[in-house]
């Protein structure tokens, strides 16, 4: 719709006296101003997608001040500005109680530190820590894009309350429009104070964001810097592993379970059912996916060796056993992560 078709209730007040007196008359600077009462309340009110009856209101109240001005209509009780209070007040009141645009679950990225100690589950829990890092950002982008656009309706509710000051005189100045009382009171009590309180509801709001977008960015700073610590961190090869054991064509159960943290790890296994403990670990590295360790480190046990590799997922360990008086036999070793 182009400028001459949005004519507003300040243009009907300048046709109706201009054909009174010429002693009157408004610029076409106050024309405009005043006409913008209009056209920005309606963009302002249709920023809040739960209202959807803004526009048919103002065309309403556009149709009437026509048909006022050209004397074919009457005054009647009430006016359409009550609904525009009403509508600028509902806004508020639900521009409050909505959460802010930057809020989202973040109970969903919990991760424990054992998750992520432990070699086998620590992927996961990068992806999960890396999925809240990526969610922070986008939280603060959200409401950045909210702010611009609180920031725009601000500024047409600032528009809006001049061009309801500039009404108000024109209504209480024009000796014709003095009977209309509706229009004076309801702009003056009602749609001022309304359109006033949605600015201070908004700018009250953007403060809230900006707050909020601070704290997300401090707060995913921190996050990538403490995932990128860890990363460098050895994880850990505790776990419990069952499979077989290749003894000279024959296969029998085999347990291996490491407990305990890098440096300090502690190893049982249990052949056909036999347990051993105490032995002597040799090697245990989350970073190479080795572990190599003997029966016991002096006497008889000593003679042999288990000398394991972990899976890429660390979810299976293989590798063979070794006797130092027979190293040619090799017994196959075979365990998955349980």
């Amino acid at each position: 719709m182009g400028r001459r078709d949005k004519l507003g209730l300040a243009t009907c007040i300048l046709l109706s006296v201009t054909s009174l007196t010429q002693a009157w008359a408004l610029s076409v600077e106050q024309v405009s101003r005043a006409n913008d009462l209009f056209v920005l309340g309606s963009e302002v009110l249709l920023a809040f997608k739960d209202i959807d009856d803004t526009a048919s209101e103002f065309q309403d109240a556009l149709r009437f001040a026509h048909e006022l001005a050209a004397g074919n209509a009457t005054l009647e009780g009430g006016s359409r500005w009550q609904k525009l209070a009403s509508t600028y007040r509902d806004a508020a009141d639900k521009l409050q109680k909505q959460s802010l645009p930057t809020a989202f679950d973040e109970s969903r990225y919990s991760v424990s530190w054992r998750d992520f100690a432990a070699c086998h589950t620590r992927d996961q829990s990068l992806l999960l820590l890396d999925g809240y890092s990526a969610e922070l950002n986008a939280a603060a982008v959200r409401g950045a894009e909210m702010a611009a656009k609180l920031t725009a309706q601000s500024e047409d509710l600032a528009s809006i309350s001049a061009a309801v000051t500039e009404l108000v005189e024109l209504l209480e100045n024009v000796p014709l429009l003095l009977k209309v009382e509706w229009d004076w009171y309801d702009l003056r009590v009602n749609v001022g104070p309304s359109a006033a309180e949605l600015k201070r509801t908004i700018d009250g709001r953007r403060m809230e964001i900006a707050a909020a977008i601070e704290r997300l960015k401090a707060r995913k700073d921190n996050l990538d810097q403490n995932i990128d610590d860890l990363r460098k961190t050895e994880c850990w090869l505790v776990g419990r592993w069952v499979g077989t054991i290749n003894i000279e064509g024959t296969q029998f159960p085999m347990t291996l379970e490491i407990t305990g943290e890098p440096a300090n790890y502690s190893l049982v296994y249990s052949l056909n059912g036999k347990t051993a403990s105490g032995v002597c670990i040799e090697q245990a590295d989350g970073r190479s996916r080795r572990i190599v360790f003997r029966p016991s480190c002096q006497g008889p046990g000593s003679i042999y060796q288990f000398s394991l590799s972990v899976s890429e997922a660390y979810d299976a360990v293989s590798g063979v056993e070794t006797d130092t008086d027979n190293p040619e036999a090799k017994i196959v070793i075979d365990l998955r992560r349980q």
